[in-house]
């Protein structure tokens, strides 16, 4: 980016001025332990101010220089990678442990991961096509969005493994079972459990009524 900057006049080089320490590049040991985002404050030749996005993925989706003012993590992402949630299939299957839970909507998730946990990158989850999910934390507040990646077959094996689907399908039909028929079984498996859950708590209330 510097080289692109300098080549169309639109910096003066100041080389004396770079830290040592930016000689020594910094990544997480772990996928998703740290989302590595900087930016450099910089002036364009016109003394117009810019924030430099410094993007350290291991496959970044795009590096611009933006205007000053400060924005949301999401729009930051955004104007790296497009409007990605506009390409997130749903449902979201998405945990913190072994087991997946379907989510219906970007809200819901957002809504019920906790910042803590992401953070400490505990969460992990695919949208119904496989597409790997991102989340992210922007002012004590959890926000989604899509990688590059993409593994279908792990969310296939996923879902086919969940203790959810194994008691409410038989072992033949999960083996022979692709990924769309796993994910319209899980929501409909679920669908019909959260509709039964106020029968659920009643039988629950009877049963410890007569136990006491």
């Amino acid at each position: 980016m510097w080289r692109i900057l300098k080549r169309n006049g639109l910096i003066t080089p100041q080389p004396h001025k770079r830290p040592r320490s930016s000689f020594i590049r910094f990544e997480a040991k772990l996928p998703n332990e740290t989302w590595q985002m900087d930016a450099t404050p910089w002036q364009l030749a016109d003394a117009s101010p810019v924030e430099l996005p410094l993007p350290h993925w291991p496959l970044a989706w795009g590096s611009s220089p933006r205007p000053s003012p400060e924005r949301s993590l999401r729009e930051i992402i955004k104007s790296m990678t497009g409007n990605s949630l506009e390409h997130i299939v749903l449902p979201i299957f998405a945990s913190t442990d072994a087991g997946p839970e379907i989510y219906r909507t970007i809200e819901d998730l957002e809504h019920y991961a906790e910042p803590i946990d992401v953070e400490n990158g505990e969460w992990m989850g695919y949208d119904a096509t496989g597409k790997q999910i991102a989340f992210l934390v922007d002012q004590d507040e959890v926000r989604v969005d899509l990688t590059a990646q993409s593994d279908p077959d792990r969310l296939e094996d996923w879902l086919r493994s969940s203790p959810f689907l194994k008691s409410r399908r038989d072992e033949d039909w999960l083996r022979r079972s692709k990924l769309p028929d796993l994910v319209a079984a899980y929501g409909a498996e679920d669908q019909a459990w959260r509709e039964q859950l106020p029968q659920n708590r009643l039988r629950r209330w009877v049963r410890n009524l007569r136990a006491q």
